[in-house]
């Protein structure tokens, strides 16, 4: 089987596929000779894209050490990705990262320049690596003195990542920057955007209307089938929120029920 046949493989696999499954795919096509230069060509073929870059993924999970980062920015300089496809795959792979114990925040790549002048591209894929690594470990101060006051200029996964900051620590001004945020519609059609923005609402107990919040979150376009158990985890903590304890069960029955074919985001 050649390796366009395998990348197509992949991408066929069906929604209800674990994540150790999908690995093993991406891995048996990465052992092959000319993987690497395989993935490369795939990413200009819109077909394709979307499943290199899910194999290019593990492979950066792979990478040894602290040199996954360079490995990362590398396949996003590559791919010339989107600020969509660079949130969707910096905030996987700094999740994986921090669950083996080398999290995006420690010094290394990310971590050093995150803040220093940069090619635009560059710049934006190690913010979204050190930021995503920040609030996996909840530094809400620390994602604030990386970021500019006025962050305007950046691409919403960023901003929501300001947002989270804000939220996280139930400042009031974080509401009124969720607001302007989601008003824009390529903010609001971003799954991994709306999750830290639900994940900063979950956080920020002392927020009044916690749960309205929450809810009115819930209903973004990315969130709203709740197909996605941690989506519903959230949900549910909104309903109890709330005061509706019937409503915060059902949640938790169906998130479980989903977790028998993960496919959560962060």
């Amino acid at each position: 089987m050649s390796l366009f046949a395998l990348i197509d493989a992949f991408a066929a696999l069906p929604l209800d596929a674990t994540p150790p499954a999908r690995a093993a795919a991406a891995r048996a096509m990465l052992a092959l000779p000319g993987a690497e230069a395989a993935l490369v060509y795939a990413l200009d073929q819109p077909s394709r894209r979307a499943a290199a870059l899910q194999i290019a993924c593990v492979h950066v999970r792979d990478a040894p050490g602290a040199s996954w980062q360079l490995t990362a920015l590398q396949w996003m300089r590559v791919a010339g990705a989107t600020w969509q496809e660079s949130a969707s795959f910096c905030a996987d792979v700094a999740w994986s990262a921090r669950q083996e114990g080398r999290p995006a925040s420690r010094p290394g790549p990310g971590a050093l320049t995150a803040h220093a002048p940069a090619p635009p591209l560059t710049a934006r894929t190690l913010r979204h690596l050190y930021l995503s690594g920040l609030r996996y470990e909840f530094r809400c101060a620390d994602i604030q003195a990386v970021l500019p006051r006025d962050s305007s200029g950046l691409d919403p996964y960023t901003r929501a990542l300001g947002v989270f900051a804000a939220l996280g620590q139930s400042q009031s001004t974080g509401v009124e920057a969720m607001h302007r945020l989601l008003d824009a519609p390529a903010a609001a059609a971003d799954v991994k955007t709306a999750h830290a923005v639900l994940h900063s609402l979950w956080l920020g107990e002392r927020l009044p209307r916690q749960g309205e919040l929450m809810l009115a979150v819930l209903r973004l376009p990315p969130l709203a089938d709740r197909e996605d158990p941690l989506a519903l985890y959230r949900e549910a903590r909104a309903w109890r929120r709330l005061g509706d304890l019937d409503s915060a069960l059902e949640c938790v029955e169906r998130a479980f029920g989903l977790l028998r074919h993960p496919h959560a985001t962060h």
